[in-house]
C-alpha cells in the first residue's frame, strides 16, 4: 500500500501525493527549504523533474505557478502512482510523463529549454559529471538545477555551472547550480 505525502505550498497546499513502496520521496522539510530558496522563480517556469518517482517536486512546482513540468521516470510502479497523482490533482494538462531512462532522454536533443531542473537519483548515483554535461543544452542560460544526493555521495565540480546554494538535511544534501550564461 502506498503512503502519502502532502503538497506543502501554493494552490494545491495540503492535497495528498501518493508514494509507491520502496521509494525515497523528498521530505516536506527538504521541499520547503528548496522552494523557500527558489521563491517566485518557479512562477511561469518550464520544469524538468528527473528521476521523478512520485512527482512531488514537479507537483510542488506546478502548485506554485510553474507553466509546465516534464516528469521523467522509468519504474513502472512509480509511473503508475505518478500518473494517478497528476490526475487526482488535475495537473495532466500541464504535465508530460516520459517513461524512460533519464540519461537516454538527455542524450538526445532537447525539445525546448527548461528554466528549472530537479534531479533526485537513487543514492550512490555515479554519473553526475555526465548528467551535468548533458543538461547543458537542456537548460536556459542562468537556469537552475536542484540536485539531491546522499551527503556521502561524491559530487564533482564543474566549470559550466556555478553552485549557488547547498544545504544538508540529515542524510540528504541539496545543491543548486546555475547554468553559466556562456560556454567556457
Amino acid at each position: 500500500m502506498a503512503t502519502k505525502l502532502r503538497v506543502i505550498g501554493g494552490a494545491l497546499k495540503g492535497r495528498p501525493i501518493q508514494v509507491p513502496p520502496r521509494t525515497r520521496p523528498t521530505l516536506a522539510l527538504v521541499r520547503r527549504g528548496i522552494f523557500d530558496h527558489l521563491g517566485r522563480g518557479v512562477v511561469g517556469a518550464r520544469v524538468l523533474d528527473l528521476f521523478a518517482g512520485t512527482g512531488a517536486m514537479g507537483i510542488e512546482a506546478l502548485s506554485r505557478g510553474a507553466e509546465r513540468v516534464w516528469f521523467v521516470e522509468r519504474s513502472s510502479a512509480a509511473l503508475k502512482i505518478l500518473r494517478k497523482n497528476l490526475g487526482s490533482l488535475g495537473l495532466l494538462e500541464q504535465a508530460r510523463v516520459i517513461p524512460m531512462n533519464v540519461m537516454d532522454l538527455l542524450d538526445g536533443p532537447p525539445p525546448e529549454p527548461f528554466h528549472l531542473v530537479f534531479v533526485d537519483p537513487p543514492y550512490g548515483f555515479r554519473a553526475w559529471e555526465r548528467l551535468f554535461e548533458l543538461l547543458w543544452s537542456w537548460v536556459i542560460p542562468d537556469g537552475l538545477v536542484v540536485s539531491e544526493a546522499s551527503r556521502r555521495d561524491r559530487f564533482p565540480g564543474t566549470e559550466r555551472w556555478e553552485k549557488t546554494w547547498e544545504r544538508t538535511y540529515g542524510e540528504t544534501c541539496v545543491r543548486i547550480h546555475r547554468r553559466l550564461p556562456r560556454d567556457l
